[in-house]
């Protein structure tokens, strides 16, 4: 194997570790926003809960066969 050869896979090399580098940091900081996310759609699946419990009403309709609008909130919230 010529020098020339190894030196160009050396620097390939170096060049796949950092990439390796990017990569692992990416993913970790990917894995962080799924978790807040997770952790938003929870907590608004509370708040949709409170109101529905506060409207008095466990489905989409009031007596007048009206959407209460509790679902939009929730969408427009987020």
């Amino acid at each position: 194997m010529s020098q020339s050869s190894y030196d160009q896979l050396l620097k390939q090399v170096a060049s796949l570790k950092c990439e390796n580098v990017h990569l692992r940091r990416e993913l970790k900081d990917n894995s962080s926003h799924l978790t807040k996310l997770e952790n938003d759609t929870s907590n608004m699946k509370d708040v949709l809960s409170h109101i529905q419990v506060t409207l008095g009403a466990t489905d989409d309709e009031d007596d007048f066969g009206q959407e209460t609008g509790a679902e939009h909130f929730i969408v427009f919230y987020m």
